[in-house]
């Protein structure tokens, strides 16, 4: 409702849109490389078991007889990663492609009608000349991977049959081993093998996860910033509320007044929680979210990485919702920290009469006339636009309407059309319309006749008024009594 009252409505939407999808892509990256430290800890934590049982096997002299083994292995290793870099290369390659500039939002259409379309013109040919260029560019990389790729395997070609020759020759030795622990030697040597294999594919990962790690800090880093900036622009979204709330109040001129209440909406919130499927956790045992004082979600979720602890001491939360809480996977918090809590509009209406102290009621602790009161002060403020209304005195009395309505009508009504269908008298004649249509039923249908409408002054239209509006005749008494004429 104040968006009306905001200078160019702020951008906010645009600015939070464009904030909330790099946090999304943001997300995407964190849960993908997360996911990856996960798995190569995994892996790596199995190293120790693992050389125990090598000891075990080169206890039994086998690692003298099966010396090339582990080269062996290490060779696959060094090949598989080769493979691995060029697959990273073509992911580059296809992501830079879906990255390309796309010109729809600065087309023809978009600068439509746009005051200064010619001076952004000049933006559109530098993008679109960078898109050509780049495809250029990645088209020839395509093109150099493909062929890249064929020499690879061409070059592998004999390090594929030094392999084969290589294993067949372990073959040879594996026969010759001992029957060891109810296994034959071949079986042994098969194990032992295999063995070091793991061990040298499980090696490497130890450095993988290094540079994973510092990946995954740089873009918690972005994560941070990106957060940062989120929190900076709903604050600013807040402050210009206020201040437009405050700017309407002085327009108001003690009659209403409309206060923001920052985050006070925590309904997006328990519908987030509720739809985490905590376990044991229904919409009762939310009811802390809306007993807080204060509660951001950015906060909430970082507690609930500290841990179950930390909920129960300084959140207040039982074991069982705290627990619950500590179990959302890292994607929903990164989704929770993101989360936005509406901001509610608080209307408060003076209910005091003449020079009565100022007595303010909020909106639901209004009757139902009071309440169309509340609203049709903030409709009735100075704009541009023209007002449209249906029967405004509805729940309303003659003397609320004469006093109030009407005076803002007379005061608006030469910088603003207002066009109203009414069945009282106070409107039209107290406001003095420049145009008066009596409408009359003809078959269940409106008809309007010429000599029907008019202006307040004309004879005919200001005897059909008396007659036909409620209270009309009254009207225009107190009317020349108060305006004399």
């Amino acid at each position: 409702m104040l968006d009306r009252f905001l200078p160019n409505g702020g951008g906010y939407a645009q600015h939070n849109a464009i904030i909330k999808k790099r946090l999304h892509e943001n997300q995407q990256k964190l849960v993908k490389t997360l996911g990856e430290v996960d798995e190569l800890k995994a892996q790596i934590a199995r190293l120790p078991k693992l050389n125990e049982q090598l000891q075990g096997f080169q206890a039994l002299g086998i690692q003298e007889k099966l010396a090339k083994t582990p080269l062996f292995a290490r060779e696959r290793q060094i090949v598989e990663h080769t493979h691995e870099e060029i697959r990273h290369l073509r992911d580059g390659v296809a992501s830079l492609q879906d990255n390309l500039p796309d010109l729809t939002f600065i087309g023809d259409k978009a600068l439509e009608d746009l005051p200064n379309a010619a001076l952004l013109i000049p933006a559109r040919t530098i993008l679109d000349k960078l898109r050509q260029s780049f495809e250029c560019h990645l088209a020839e990389l395509t093109t150099e991977l493909a062929n890249d790729e064929q020499q690879l395997e061409a070059k592998l070609t004999l390090w594929k049959q030094s392999l084969a020759q290589g294993e067949a020759e372990m073959e040879n030795a594996l026969r010759s081993l001992p029957v060891t622990a109810g296994k034959n030697g071949q079986e042994v040597g098969t194990a032992y093998q295999r063995l070091l294999q793991d061990i040298e594919r499980i090696k490497p990962l130890e450095t993988r996860v290094t540079n994973h790690e510092k990946l995954l800090e740089s873009q918690q880093q972005e994560r941070r910033n990106l957060l940062a900036e989120l929190s900076d622009l709903r604050g600013q979204r807040t402050k210009s509320l206020q201040t437009a709330a405050k700017k309407l109040n002085r327009r108001l001129e003690g009659k209403l007044k409309v206060e923001v209440v920052a985050d006070a909406d925590r309904t997006p919130l328990k519908t987030f929680l509720l739809e985490s499927k905590l376990e044991g956790v229904g919409e009762k045992r939310l009811s802390w979210i809306d007993e807080r004082d204060t509660l951001s979600p950015s906060a909430l979720a970082q507690a609930i990485r500290n841990g179950s602890v930390e909920l129960q001491v300084n959140w207040g939360l039982t074991p069982l919702v705290a627990d619950a809480l500590e179990r959302l996977p890292a994607s929903r918090l990164m989704e929770l920290e993101a989360l936005e809590l509406d901001h509610r509009i608080d209307i408060f209406l003076n209910v005091s009469h003449g020079q009565a102290e100022d007595v303010f009621r909020p909106l639901d602790k209004l009757s139902t006339g009071q309440q169309c009161t509340a609203i049709l002060h903030m409709l009735l403020l100075e704009s541009v636009d023209p007002l449209i209304m249906d029967q405004p005195e509805d729940n309303l009395d003659n003397a609320f309407i004469a006093d109030r309505i009407v005076h803002e009508l007379r005061a608006a009504k030469t910088s603003r059309q207002f066009l109203f269908a009414t069945h009282n008298a106070n409107i039209p004649v107290f406001g003095d319309a420049e145009w008066i249509g009596v409408f009359t039923a003809i078959e269940n249908h409106g008809s309007l006749s010429f000599d029907a409408q008019g202006s307040i002054d004309v004879p005919v239209i200001r005897d059909q008024v008396a007659n036909i509006l409620e209270g009309g005749r009254d009207a225009f008494i107190q009317r020349k009594e108060k305006y004399e004429f």
